[in-house]
């Protein structure tokens, strides 16, 4: 059914994603997850990092389409609760033994890029007044035109993520999906001043990254890359390099993701190599919880966005993270990677003001 209402149950089990090229808010509130493709439009998928969610296609009692100004507008009348959380972390021990796992791999020439990640958490019952002011905050306080906004919760689940992502995995539409290399990160002050040296390192992250999704697409149609360009993302700046792909044959979002997702931006390079790597920081050292996972919003089959879930507040019965990670590649300096950790998370603090 559709709706241009929020009801008050949007916030107790919803989800939505924000077309910012077109300033609209698609969402569905009063939630169910099922295992079974929807036959109706629009709908929802959600998964995890490592794709292998059990329910992943998201139902909802009401559809909405609304403006963002709409949106906000009726954000505005109603109350909401700052969530007053305690935060622990970032571990640099933990992190640092990431990286030298990740120095091993590369001297075994099992990886040429990784991506460590870590997290700040604290305990917490996020409830509906708080998803309120995260949502909210975000929407007065993002650029619309560099990210794309969005969240996914439940009540009954107890979990959720809300953010504001520059990682677009793809936009679909007929006869043409577009696709994102988002790496390299660095500062205003970097950009004029660093070292020849790390300049070099940041463009070899980007590179692997483009590589790595030109050779996932390659056998899936025509493809053309754009000129890499700078996009600003607060105090900070990355790397972007567009990517058409022109499919030969149609394909569905599952199939998308599987070529796509990963990528090197995300998870590392070789592909297949950095999921066996990732498998084992799952299981041994420290887990994702929902950083990294995907959202899409399919208009119909031939119509849909899906954005990979980072830059964003994230939480899990009582636990609330915020997560960051950054490519590695031999020639990174830890205290260095561990900086751009840091001023990440520093970020997206900000962005909740929290």
């Amino acid at each position: 059914m559709y709706t241009e209402q929020l009801s008050s149950k949007f916030w107790e089990s919803g989800c939505f994603v924000m077309n910012c090229s077109e300033n609209v808010v698609f969402g569905l509130q009063e939630l169910s997850f099922t295992d079974t493709k929807p036959s109706l439009f629009p709908s929802f998928f959600f998964d995890n990092f490592f794709l292998n969610r059990k329910k992943k296609w998201v139902l909802g009692k009401e559809f909405f389409q609304l403006s963002a100004d709409n949106f906000i507008l009726q954000m505005d009348s109603i109350l909401f609760s700052k969530p007053n959380i305690s935060w622990l972390g970032p571990n640099y021990t933990d992190y640092k033994k990431l990286f030298s796992l990740l120095d091993e791999k590369f001297k075994d020439h099992f990886l040429h890029k990784g991506v460590p990640f870590t997290h700040v958490h604290g305990s917490f019952e996020i409830k509906a007044e708080h998803i309120l002011y995260l949502v909210k905050t975000i929407f007065k306080k993002t650029q619309p035109t560099s990210n794309y906004l969005f969240g996914i919760w439940d009540k009954n689940l107890k979990f959720g993520i809300i953010g504001s992502s520059p990682e677009v995995l793809f936009l679909k539409k007929p006869n043409h999906i577009k696709t994102l290399a988002v790496a390299g990160t660095f500062t205003n002050h970097d950009l004029n001043s660093a070292p020849r040296e790390k300049l070099n390192k940041l463009f070899k992250e980007h590179k692997i990254v483009v590589s790595g999704l030109e050779q996932e697409l390659n056998s899936k149609g025509e493809i053309k890359c754009g000129q890499m360009k700078i996009i600003p993302q607060g105090s900070y700046s990355h790397f972007v390099t567009d990517i058409d792909l022109y499919p030969k044959d149609d394909l569905d979002v599952t199939n998308l993701l599987q070529a796509i997702h990963p990528s090197a931006a995300l998870g590392g390079f070789p592909k297949e190599n950095a999921r066996s790597w990732l498998d084992e920081i799952e299981k041994k050292y420290v887990k994702r919880y929902l950083y990294g996972s995907v959202i899409t919003h399919m208009e119909s089959e031939q119509s849909a966005i899906c954005i990979g879930c980072i830059r964003a507040i994230h939480w899990q019965d009582s636990e609330v993270f915020i997560s960051a990670g950054g490519g590695v590649v031999k020639e990174s300096v830890l205290d260095e990677e561990w900086l751009e950790i840091q001023l990440k998370i520093k970020f997206i603090r900000d962005l909740f003001e929290l």
